[in-house]
Parts: C-alpha cells; structure tokens; sequence
C-alpha cells in the first residue's frame, strides 16, 4: 500500500512542478543579480500575484496542499543520511525512492512546497522545506566535499567519472540510474527554496554542489565528457546556467557549457538560432530534450548566446 500511495504522489507532485525547476524570468526579483541581456517579450507573474478562484482548478491545489502535508520529509531524506553516514530517523519510501533514482523525488518536494508557500501565504510549507534544507546542509557538512545525495554507490560512481573512468549504455553512468539527473532535481529543489521562500542557506547548500560538480568534471576533455553525457544528465545546463544568475559567478554559466552536447562519433554538428520548433523524434527520451532545451533558452537570456547543436534523434523545424 505505501508503494501505491507513494507512485500516486509522485504523479501529484510531477503536475504540481511545471513552473518549478527551472527559473521563468520575472520583471524584477531582487534574487537575481544577473539580468537577462536579451529582450523579453513576456514575463512571467510572481506567484504570490496569482490567486485561483473558486474552481476545479483550485479544489486541484487544495487536494494538492493537503497531500503535501502528509508525506514525510524524513523518509524522504533517509538516503541522505545514509549516505552522510548520520542516523536515519524514519524509514524510506518504496518504488524510486528504493532503487536508483533514490532522491530525486526530495527535489520536486522542495520545488513543490516552496511553490505552494508563496502561492498561499501558508508557513507550514515554508517551514518544512527549511528543514528539509537544513538537514540536506547538516549531510552536506558531514559528507565534507560539497556535494550531497541519495543515490545507491554515487561515491564510487562518480570517483570513477573525476578520474576520467566513465562507462555508459545510455541510462547508466557507471552502473547508477542516471545519477546527473538525480542531482539537477535536487540542485532545482534547492533553487526553488531560494526563489520562493527567499532561504538564503539553500543558495549556499546549491552552490556547494556546484562546486563540487566543477571539482568532478571540469578537467575532463571532450572525449570523455561527452561520453558521460551519453547517460541522461537532465537539466544540469538549466541549473548552473541559474546559480550564475543569482550569484553572478560566471564559473557557473562556463559550467554549464559543460553539460553541453558538442559533438559525437558519427554524428555532424549543425548549429541554429534559437528561434526554431523543438521537434523530438521517436527513441528519444523526452525529459532529457525538454531539459537541455531549458537550459539553452536560459543561457541565452543571461549570456546573450543563441546556438544549439542537433544531436541524433532530435530534430528542428
């Protein structure tokens, strides 16, 4: 029944998310020190500026709210802890939260509260997804590198990947269920905690794990890199193309070039504007297209450059 429960929950979340995870420009937010140095045709409202009347719609964000509440955020971070080597204090989720894309579900958590503190005004939202944030920070320290997870043998998988060891059959990395994916979910979570309940100490928390990222891949030529990017990576771009416009830090945009794909072997690079269709074509795992998408968009508004690269499987129009 708690599988059950929890695959509902997931299903809530992931249509609670839409806005969240990746950062819609608004006319002003004192949040983001980098503008965008495009034009903007159309911004997006704040959240707190938008309030459902009465309507199925707003029965849906009830049902919603109400279901936030009742899921646990200890049994979320059991992995976390696990992995920090500190005491669990509940006991996991079954499905995802059990096997390899252990952790991800915290991030759309955090997104999800953090939307619904600032789109209710409620603090019990806002209050939980500070504590989340704390824990993940009290990991963080305790794991002494930056970085913080829930992904069953990331130490090894990703130890493999610094040293340039990478092995790929397209949705694993070194035997882990796309972990790069696992870790933009809860680097956006923790954006969205800095967004929407304005939490300081989740940009610090972020920011640590995208120093740890550089620390990971950075040195790595091309050859390798984009070997590892043959496995699902996400919106790793979308993310670090974000913590640069709120830190200003332009280690971060550069970053995010590294989760770019450039070229492969037998495949011919072509390079568009990015005023064109998003066309996806059949045996292309969807997330992964709508997610460099994102990225690309978001790196033109902050950085001004308009390319993107066809890769096979994904068309433009």
């Amino acid at each position: 029944m708690r599988v059950r429960f929890f695959s509902l929950g997931v299903v809530i979340l992931a249509a609670l998310v839409v806005r969240g995870q990746s950062y819609i420009p608004e006319r002003s937010n004192g949040l983001v020190k980098v503008t965008p140095v495009v034009p903007i045709k159309a911004y997006s409202f704040p959240l707190d500026q938008v309030k459902l009347l009465k309507s199925p719609f707003q029965k849906a964000m009830s049902l919603d709210s109400a279901y936030l509440m009742q899921l646990s955020p200890d049994r979320l971070l059991y992995r976390f802890y696990k992995n920090a080597h500190l005491p669990v204090k509940d006991s996991v989720y079954g499905g995802w939260e059990s096997e390899g894309l252990s952790g991800h579900t915290l991030g759309h958590y955090l997104s999800a509260l953090s939307m619904m503190y600032v789109s209710t005004g409620q603090e019990q939202f806002k209050q939980r997804a500070i504590y989340i944030t704390r824990e993940l920070e009290r990991c963080q320290k305790a794991r002494a590198t930056g970085y913080v997870g829930a992904i069953p043998g990331e130490d090894t998988l990703f130890a493999k990947v610094k040293r340039g060891d990478i092995k790929s059959g397209g949705f694993d990395l070194n035997g882990g269920w796309s972990p790069w994916y696992t870790v933009h979910k809860v680097m956006a979570g923790l954006c969205d905690v800095y967004l929407y309940c304005k939490d300081k100490k989740a940009l610090e928390v972020v920011t640590g794990m995208a120093d740890w990222t550089y620390n990971t891949i950075n040195h790595l030529p091309d050859s390798l890199r984009l070997k590892m990017l043959n496995c699902e990576y996400g919106g790793m771009n979308d993310v670090l193309a974000n913590i640069y416009s709120f830190t200003g830090n332009k280690k971060y945009l550069d970053l995010s070039y590294k989760f770019c794909i450039l070229c492969r072997s037998n495949q011919i690079l072509y390079y568009f504007p990015l005023r064109i269709k998003w066309v996806v074509l059949p045996g292309v795992d969807p997330p992964r297209t709508k997610s460099g998408k994102r990225g690309y968009g978001r790196r033109k508004q902050t950085h001004g450059i308009g390319k993107l690269t066809k890769k096979s499987g994904i068309g433009f129009q």
